[in-house]
């Protein structure tokens, strides 16, 4: 993965989702937004890509999703991990 989400609240502050990118962003820096969704309270989620490989996808097709984590059973998810 190459960026990170980032939500800022109405006030300004951040909640950083991900610590492996300590370098190159301080708090407020948001050259490299590839998405952004403001909302109604007035806080805002990013996605900060500096590289441009992440992607947001809004409503997919749910067939083209994986299984459900709370629902896959130990030897399901064995078996999804062993083909890649």
């Amino acid at each position: 993965m190459s960026g990170k989400i980032v939500i800022a609240d109405p006030d300004g502050t951040e909640t950083d989702g991900g610590d492996y990118w300590k370098r190159g962003r301080a708090t407020g820096d948001y050259r490299h937004t590839r998405f952004s969704l403001a909302f109604a309270d007035g806080g805002v989620l990013r996605l900060i890509d500096p590289r441009r490989l992440g992607r947001v996808r809004l409503d997919p097709p749910l067939e083209d999703l994986g299984p459900d984590a709370a629902t896959i059973s130990e030897a399901q998810f064995a078996a999804a991990i062993e083909r890649r």
